[in-house]
């Protein structure tokens, strides 16, 4: 799922976002949220199991909020496409260092497969999230995402 939406701006996103408080209390059928901000206003790109599951949490949770609390008066146009294929790399390769030190486990009880804060290693015993500054040398990813070790 995709929109554009103009009259969202950084600061009312960020108000929503810490009322709704979809982060800590994630979504029913939310697997992927991104959010940014060009010349024509706010984008988000989404993954949802279904679009009914967009529509609830859009109804129970943003709207209340977004329209009634903040007097949001437009909406978005959103636009549903079919997945073909879903990848998240490894959140250590993929996120700059500063927004690495942003994830953190969940805990047990709520982690989900699905989950992008989740850290993976919670469940296999492997070391937590990590930077790839703070791998030793051979065991970062080279560019065709084998480590050294295996290259040899």
């Amino acid at each position: 799922m995709t929109f554009v939406w103009p009259e969202i701006t950084p600061e009312l996103y960020d108000a929503v976002r810490k009322r709704v408080r979809w982060e800590e209390d994630s979504p029913d059928g939310c697997v992927l949220h991104v959010a940014w901000f060009a010349a024509d206003g706010f984008h988000a790109l989404d993954i949802w199991e279904s679009e009914e599951h967009f529509t609830r949490f859009i109804a129970s949770r943003i709207e209340p909020v977004l329209k009634g609390e903040l007097g949001v008066k437009s909406d978005p146009q959103p636009e549903f496409f079919p997945l073909h294929r879903r990848f998240v790399a490894r959140a250590s390769a993929a996120l700059p260092d500063a927004r690495v030190s942003e994830l953190r486990p969940l805990s047990r009880a709520r982690a989900r497969p699905s989950s992008l804060c989740e850290d993976p290693g919670a469940r296999s015993g492997a070391r937590p999230l990590t930077t790839l500054r703070s791998l030793p040398p051979a065991e970062r990813p080279t560019p065709l995402g084998r480590r050294e070790t295996e290259q040899r």
